[in-house]
């Protein structure tokens, strides 16, 4: 998977209105919130700002009534871009519309927030729940908002419903992520996930199939492999990406140390990390620093994986798991206190997420922290000595190799 953000604070002025009222269940729900890292803004003539985020084939739209404001919002933007930090949205799934030239969902946002700024839009959401059965775009729009909410079953139901020729590349997509996800949640090795990964698989060949030149359905296909076991294959994959798109040798590198680590293979998933380098030069950011970081942790190189995350965290602040693998790195070296401070900052920050409560990998996460936690104060209790494998349990799924899915066709 790969599909959880970087992530800013909840609003207070939002609060309000959830604890107003019961939650929803998920096929109900109208409103949403996300938040993630800036990947383009865009201005119009008729004074809508848009904003492209992280999370593809999503775009959210607020009207702005005066230049005053507007410059006020793009200073916001920029402010939250140059800190590295999210910025959070809350708007209407009910509302998202299809836009065939750039094949995405458009969503009028009710408010774009960064701490304790609000700019709101004219119109509100409104009520939190709908009545009816929307279909068509207005389905689709409710099934990635709910992809992104990690409502995956929801997800996957409403894309279903959705109808009509031109919607149905993002149809399949919303598909196949949402049941990938579903796959990832089940056991892990099992025949329920494996089907699940297979179906997914399947799906993203189609739309790789239909749009040939889309490096990012090629990783989803090489992530998919990864996940079911068929790890030569996976590297074939990725392997043959570096010639067929070459601007992408940065994500192939980082995918092919990944793969390394999840086979046990430490030295030589440093061995990719270093080839990157020799290739593109110094790397900065936190994708690099905290594959790499991960990689020094499982080699028991300590230091150098704290300074590596620290590194990572300058560019990327809001990272959860940035911290709690920082923890584990300050476990390893005995300083606990310094491993309590990461793993709390950790669990705030994913607990802040919107939908937290609701989300099934969030809430996973949250309980192996509350373990590692209780393990790190019993350990300060009992002298302070080292640590080691404190995120062995989380990440147990992608750092421990499995059997090729026996559900694959012959390699």
């Amino acid at each position: 998977m790969g599909r959880l953000s970087a992530i800013i604070l909840a609003m207070a002025a939002f609060g309000a209105v959830a604890d107003a009222q019961a939650t929803p269940r998920p096929e109900e729900r109208r409103i949403f919130e996300t938040q993630a890292g800036i990947r383009d803004v865009q201005e119009d003539g008729e004074d809508n700002v848009y904003l492209h985020l992280w999370p593809r084939h999503m775009r959210f739209r607020l009207a702005v009534e005066s230049l005053q404001k507007r410059g006020e919002l793009l200073a916001l933007i920029e402010e939250s871009a140059l800190a590295g930090r999210s910025i959070r949205i809350r708007y209407d799934g009910t509302e998202g519309r299809f836009v065939p030239l750039i094949e995405l969902i458009d969503y009028p946002a009710c408010a774009f927030i960064f701490d304790d700024r609000v700019f709101a839009a004219a119109k509100p959401c409104g009520s939190e729940t709908f009545t009816g059965s929307p279909s068509g775009e207005a389905a689709l729009g409710l099934s990635f908002a709910h992809l992104d909410a990690g409502h995956y079953a929801t997800a996957k139901d409403w894309a279903e419903r959705s109808v009509g020729a031109e919607l149905e590349r993002l149809k399949l997509y919303a598909r196949a992520s949402a049941t990938e996800s579903l796959g990832a949640l089940a056991v892990p090795g099992s025949e329920a996930a494996d089907r699940l990964l297979i179906s997914a698989l399947a799906d993203y060949r189609r739309l790789a199939a239909l749009d040939p030149q889309n490096d990012d359905l090629q990783f989803d296909i090489g992530g998919l492999l990864e996940q079911l076991g068929a790890y030569r294959e996976a590297r074939a994959h990725y392997e043959s990406l570096l010639s067929r798109f070459p601007d992408e040798e940065f994500s192939v590198r980082i995918r092919l140390g990944a793969l390394r680590r999840q086979q046990g293979e430490y030295e030589r998933a440093l061995d990719e990390l270093d080839r990157l380098v020799a290739s593109l030069g110094p790397q900065e950011g936190m994708k690099y620093d905290y594959h790499r970081g991960w990689t020094l942790l499982l080699l028991n190189r300590f230091e150098d994986a704290v300074k590596t995350l620290d590194r990572g965290l300058e560019y990327q602040p809001d990272y959860a798991f940035a911290f709690e693998m920082r923890s584990c790195a300050h476990a390893g070296l005995g300083q606990l206190d310094k491993a309590v401070a990461d793993m709390e900052k950790s669990t705030r920050l994913l607990s802040e997420m919107p939908n937290a409560a609701d989300s099934q990998y969030i809430q996973g996460q949250l309980r192996q922290q509350a373990k590692a936690l209780t393990t790190l104060r019993q350990g300060i209790a009992d002298g302070g000595k080292p640590i080691l494998n404190l995120c062995k349990e989380s990440n147990r799924q992608w750092e421990e190799p499995r059997v090729r899915s026996p559900l694959l066709p012959a390699a």
